[in-house]
């Protein structure tokens, strides 16, 4: 029994580093606002649900995987920020609690740094 046999650390997230293929980290990194502003439409139009706001990031370009990060930000969003958002999805307050609550996992699931997620 050693470090060999210990269980793998388990992130927040069911994806980490869901966006590593350079295809997908291309367009997370390179298309930053495009990708921000998908998001906003998608999570809009899916209520919050991480399956649709999934299948719709996808639609700009990104693997299954990676926009399986996508969906789950939007669910951590919808569960930890409801009373934040729910008035108000592009408030600053909503904003800032979806970066306090949500950006480390979301960061680790599209494999970048937590001051480069979209």
């Amino acid at each position: 029994w050693g470090e060999w046999s210990a269980p793998p650390a388990v992130s927040h997230t069911t994806n980490a580093h869901g966006c590593l293929s350079l295809a997908d980290h291309s367009v997370v990194v390179e298309h930053r606002a495009h990708v921000h502003t998908t998001l906003d439409r998608c999570s809009k139009d899916c209520w919050g649900a991480s399956e649709c706001t999934a299948r719709c990031v996808a639609r700009i370009g990104l693997s299954t995987r990676c926009s399986l990060c996508f969906g789950e930000v939007n669910a951590c969003t919808k569960r930890f920020c409801l009373s934040h958002c729910a008035a108000d999805p592009d408030s600053d307050a909503c904003r800032a609690c979806s970066f306090e609550r949500c950006s480390e996992d979301y960061a680790a699931c599209l494999g970048v740094p937590r001051e480069l997620v979209p």
